[in-house]
């Protein structure tokens, strides 16, 4: 993916590795800077790369609180480094890592990287930004093709649960079975796990909730009315993810996941 800017003579060229990232993996790529002037550019020493959550709607409108700074490659050249006019300079380096429980792209917010002249890069319109693709961890995506596909749940809508937990949010309609009948829809909540230090997650935190219709026996006559069933698990990889292809064990999962279905009183069978 690549992408370019100009501030005044001068030309930022970023190309990053990739078109999309899951959780927990690694962006990198390079900044170009080239001089169209006639003047050297002295500003090399400030050049700088930031990782960003940006707010969709202020990013379009080009607010100045549409980014907010996540973490910055420091200055990518070194000293007082100038580029002489018409010149282009060597391809410079970043890259960050992105934990597994990093905001994932959906309708309202998304990580982008940011890059220009350091000086400015707080100013509205005065630096280049690309928008990244984040999706979920493959885990999570295990975890969710098991409830799509052996229990019928087809899955409506993908989002964060919020900026700062790093939760994955799906939502799914109630399959097209007599014994779900009294299901709405599932929201499902996930977020994987790996503390400082440690080279892998340790925990998979679920939460599901069940939209439910149930009889209202307060009122005279068959009456429905909404309600919620809740149930939360903690997941352990060591049990739960298969060494040889680091991916879900589909049987433990459909124990857990229909262990969640007793506890909120429905039935497994689709």
């Amino acid at each position: 993916m690549k992408g370019s800017f100009f501030k005044d003579s001068i030309e930022y060229k970023i190309e990053i590795q990739g078109e999309s990232w899951l959780q927990g993996t690694r962006v990198n790529g390079t900044l170009v800077v080239r001089n169209h002037g006639n003047k050297p550019f002295e500003g090399l020493s400030t050049l700088l790369v930031r990782l960003a959550l940006g707010t969709e709607r202020k990013v379009k409108a080009k607010q100045e609180s549409a980014f907010v700074e996540i973490a910055s490659s420091g200055a990518l050249a070194s000293g007082t480094d100038a580029l002489a006019a018409g010149a282009t300079s060597a391809p410079l380096a970043w890259e960050f890592a992105l934990p597994e429980t990093a905001r994932i792209t959906d309708a309202t917010k998304s990580l982008y990287i940011t890059y220009g002249p350091g000086e400015l890069a707080a100013a509205a319109g005065t630096f280049g930004a690309l928008q990244l693709r984040v999706l979920p961890h493959p885990w999570i995506e295990d975890l969710c093709s098991i409830i799509d596909t052996n229990y019928r749940f087809p899955r409506r809508k993908i989002s964060a649960a919020d900026d700062k937990s790093g939760a994955v949010e799906i939502k799914f309609d109630a399959p097209d079975a007599r014994s779900f009948s009294a299901v709405e829809s599932l929201v499902a909540e996930f977020r994987v796990i790996r503390p400082e230090n440690e080279p892998a997650p340790t925990t998979i935190e679920s939460s599901y909730t069940f939209q439910i219709k149930e009889v209202d026996a307060m009122k005279a006559g068959v009456q429905l009315k909404k309600g919620k069933r809740t149930a939360t698990r903690t997941l352990d990889p060591r049990e739960l993810i298969l060494k040889l292809n680091n991916r879900v064990r589909r049987d433990v999962f459909e124990g857990v996941f229909a262990s969640v279905l007793t506890e909120a009183n429905l039935s497994a069978r689709v």
